[in-house]
């Protein structure tokens, strides 16, 4: 079996937040499984192709927004695995610093190149897995744009919710870059009928099948106080809607190797675990105290990671110390 892979993110190459860890670490996991894993990615300007020595493969030309726009493949690996990376180069739409600058118009336009590039390469994937809103328009373009193509015949679509919250809503303008009438789908023109259409949503009414990041997520989004207004069309995706629960990568994360570790440890020298605690105590100003709890806090600092919990009263009440790392809604940073 053979799995392309969309995203805007993959670490180590592009990472802003745990998309990234999940599509960067999922690939060498299904590929014990014998699948072949390939990954298509947007070379955004702060990658650098002679750190991860890339290859030049070919280029291609994708009919966008009334234009030619000139895209280039390299190739590269995924670091300690072969699963194959292809970027796509393009000045106009992924000539960007940051991960997600750009926007819609960026992914739009990413999704269409992806699959051209499959057709340029002749690497037809029995299942594209797309990830998150960005990539939510693919499956619609897949079956609009490459209708009578045979390339295509038979291939799958997996849309993955990371987070339903963030979901990609757009003036439908936006559709026009796309050079066919894509706003003639049943899905997309009942979504613009408000007035804007949201990525995420298409990518749930599109996609073969629907899955979460895990089982308890896929029932919580079903529930109109959790479904951020998406719960209605989720319900009639629900014989579709799958909850898999994301993994760890045990060789990455392995506190017996793990070279981020000052001290390095396992469950026969688990003490040296404090002298970690310690270090990080006396590396960001805390008193060091080896028997004070310690509560480690990594992530966007918004209401989904639980960030309003942590309240003036709570922390009062606890005699410990707290390391929180991220950043996200202004109020919850100066909090």
């Amino acid at each position: 079996m053979k799995v392309a892979f969309l995203s805007a993110e993959c670490a180590p190459f592009i990472k802003a937040g745990g998309l990234g860890d999940v599509v960067g670490s999922l690939p060498p996991a299904l590929a014990k499984f014998k699948i072949k894993l390939v990954i298509f990615l947007p070379l955004n300007k702060n990658v650098s192709p002679r750190k991860w020595k890339f290859k030049k493969i070919c280029g291609f030309k994708v009919s966008y927004d009334k234009r030619n726009e000139q895209v280039e493949i390299f190739k590269t690996l995924l670091p300690n695995s072969k699963i194959e990376i292809y970027f796509l180069s393009n000045q106009k739409y992924f000539n960007k610093e940051d991960a997600y600058s750009g926007g819609l118009k960026k992914f739009l336009f990413y999704s269409l190149a992806s699959l051209e590039a499959m057709k340029v390469l002749k690497l037809k994937p029995d299942i594209i897995h797309c990830h998150d809103h960005q990539t939510g328009m693919t499956a619609n373009i897949l079956k609009f744009v490459y209708d009578n193509d045979n390339f295509f015949k038979n291939v799958k679509t997996i849309f993955t919710i990371h987070n339903l919250n963030y979901q990609g809503k757009r003036d439908p303008v936006i559709l026009d870059k796309i050079d066919h009438n894509i706003e003639k789908l049943a899905s997309v023109a009942n979504d613009i009928k408000d007035g804007d259409i949201n990525f995420m949503a298409q990518g749930i009414l599109s996609a073969d099948l629907v899955t979460t990041v895990s089982p308890t997520y896929a029932k919580e989004i079903l529930r109109p106080e959790l479904g951020v207004g998406l719960d209605n069309i989720l319900r009639k995706r629900k014989k579709d809607l799958k909850g898999i629960i994301n993994g760890i990568d045990i060789d990455m994360f392995n506190p017996a190797t793990d070279k981020n570790l000052p001290f390095n440890y396992n469950k026969k020298t688990i003490k040296q675990k404090s002298k970690n605690k310690m270090w990080l105590q006396k590396k960001v100003g805390l008193p060091v105290d080896v028997g004070k709890p310690l509560v480690g806090f990594v992530s966007r600092l918004v209401w989904q990671k639980g960030i309003d919990l942590i309240t003036d009263e709570m922390v009062r009440n606890l005699d410990c110390q707290f390391v929180i790392l991220g950043t996200g809604e202004e109020r919850y940073e100066k909090h």
